[in-house]
């Protein structure tokens, strides 16, 4: 007597002939999702890198923006612009002899030059 072919335990379900379309769609699922994860976490880690190189100039310029608003109020102190317009432009403070003051509070009347 022959020996008798294999029995499915199911019978109902044909025997396995490989994998089915389903089964292929999801394997392909898996190797885009594993893909993209791998994807996702390069850009992120670049990203990253790059926020962190502009925060370092970002804090930079801010620092050199600081030094240069206080080498602005350096250069625009009073006593930097008093010795400047000695020393260059050869002015000087006037003496009482050389003052001239004008009285503007009172205003000329009808019929009377200013």
């Amino acid at each position: 007597m022959p020996a008798p072919k294999h029995q499915h335990v199911y019978p109902s379900l044909p025997p396995n002939r490989g994998l089915s379309l389903g089964s292929w769609c999801l394997l392909g699922l898996l190797f885009v999702s594993a893909f993209l994860l791998v994807y996702v976490k390069d850009l992120h880690r670049r990203l990253l890198r790059d926020y962190q190189h502009l925060q370092q100039q970002s804090i930079a310029l801010e620092t050199e923006w600081e030094k240069l608003l206080l080498e602005r109020s350096a250069w625009m102190s009073q006593a930097r612009i008093s010795q400047v317009a000695k020393d260059k432009l050869a002015m000087h403070l006037p003496s009482q002899k050389e003052m001239q003051t004008w009285d503007m509070s009172s205003e000329p009347r009808q019929g009377e030059e200013p």
